[in-house]
C-alpha cells in the first residue's frame, strides 16, 4: 500500500480541481502514473445492471482497446464491476475509486476476484482517501463519487434509476465542465437518466459509437448489420442463421437495441 496527501508532488493535479473537495489523502494499490484524464473514461450505473447495460459496457470498452483508454468506476456490484471486469478481459488500464478503506474492501465473490486480479496488474490502479480500515458507508459511497467524476474529462452514465448514486457522479461531471453522457432508456433503471436527459437533452448519447468517436476511433455503421437483414426473428433462430457464439449475438443485440435500430417484443426482436 502506498499514500500520497496534497502537500506531496505526486499527488495528482487532476484532484485539485476539486478545490476545498479534494481528497486531503490518498491511499493506493498501483501507480498514480496511470491517472491520464484525457484519455479516461469514467462509467457509472446501477448496482442492478441488466444484461442490456451489461453487455453494452463490455463491447464499448472492448472498442476502446485501441485507443487504450482507461476506464475509472466504483468497483461496486452491477455496473462497476462490468466496466472493470471488461477492461481487464481487453488488457485496458482501469482505476477504481473504493467507497472504503483498502483493507476494508469486503466484497466477495466477483467483485472480491476483480479486486484481486487487479491488484496483480501493473496497469491498474485502485484507491481510497479513508484510512486502510475504514469501513464503507451510505455517505463513503457518495462522497467518493466526486473523485470518479473528477479523474476522467468524460463520463458515461449507463443505467440510473432515480435515486441512483451515478446521478451524483453526474452532477460532479457538470460541476467540473466535464463532457458527460447518459443512455437513454424504458424502464426503472433509465428513470433518473430519463430524468435528467429532460432536464438537459443534450446530455443523452445520440449513438452508442459517438463515444468512440469522442476517443479518436473510426465509428461503426449499426444501418448495415447484416443481423438487420434477418428479422424479425428470435434469439435462438438468429444463432442458427448466423451461427456466432450466443455472447457475441447478445452483444450485438444489445448494441441494437440501444441505438435504437431494433426493439424486442414477446421474445422476438423486430426492426425499428
Amino acid at each position: 500500500m502506498k499514500y500520497t496527501d496534497i502537500y506531496q508532488n505526486d499527488y495528482p493535479q487532476v484532484l485539485r480541481e476539486l478545490a476545498k473537495e479534494m481528497p486531503a489523502k490518498l491511499y493506493y494499490y498501483g501507480d498514480l502514473e496511470l491517472i491520464n484524464p484525457d484519455n479516461s473514461l469514467s462509467i457509472v450505473g446501477t448496482r442492478k445492471v441488466t444484461k442490456l447495460g451489461s453487455n453494452f459496457c463490455w463491447q464499448l470498452i472492448k472498442d476502446l482497446a485501441s485507443a487504450q483508454t482507461t476506464i475509472v468506476s466504483g468497483l461496486a456490484y452491477g455496473v462497476d464491476s462490468a466496466a472493470h471486469q471488461a477492461a481487464l478481459d481487453n488488457n485496458l488500464p482501469t482505476i477504481a475509486v473504493l467507497g472504503s478503506g483498502l483493507e476494508a474492501f469486503d466484497y466477495f465473490g466477483k467483485q472480491r476476484l476483480i479486486f484481486n486480479e487487479m491488484r496483480q496488474r501493473s496497469n491498474c490502479l485502485i484507491l481510497s482517501e479513508h484510512e486502510p480500515g475504514f469501513p464503507a458507508l451510505g455517505w463513503t459511497f457518495a462522497r467518493r463519487n466526486r473523485i470518479i467524476a473528477a479523474l476522467s474529462q468524460t463520463t458515461l452514465v449507463v443505467e440510473a434509476p432515480l435515486k441512483s448514486g451515478a446521478l451524483i457522479t453526474a452532477d460532479w461531471a457538470q460541476l467540473l465542465k466535464r463532457k458527460l453522457w447518459l443512455l437513454q432508456g424504458s424502464g426503472k433503471n433509465y428513470e433518473g437518466s430519463n430524468k435528467l436527459i429532460q432536464e438537459h437533452p443534450v446530455l443523452a448519447l445520440p449513438d452508442p459509437q459517438q463515444l468512440l468517436q469522442d476517443f479518436g476511433i473510426q465509428r461503426h455503421n449499426t444501418k448495415q448489420d447484416p443481423l438487420l437483414d434477418l428479422l424479425p426473428s428470435s434469439f435462438d433462430l438468429l444463432q442458427e442463421q448466423l451461427k456466432i457464439d450466443g455472447r457475441d449475438l447478445s452483444v450485438q443485440l444489445s448494441l441494437l437495441e440501444i441505438a435504437g435500430e431494433i426493439k424486442k417484443e414477446l421474445g422476438i426482436y423486430y426492426s425499428s
